[in-house]
């Protein structure tokens, strides 16, 4: 893991991975103008 932690070139699933293991969970806030959509990393999707 502490590879992990030291790359700057970290996916957003791998750290949203790592932290639903740690008991946590990854969201993304995009705001676009006067709108926000958040997205929940931590969900698994069906690929």
């Amino acid at each position: 893991m502490s590879q992990t932690e030291r790359r700057t070139d970290l996916r957003l699933s791998t750290l949203a991975e790592y932290l639903t293991a740690l008991g946590g969970r990854a969201e993304l806030t995009i705001t676009v103008g006067e709108n926000t959509y958040t997205y929940d990393l931590s969900e698994k999707e069906s690929r």
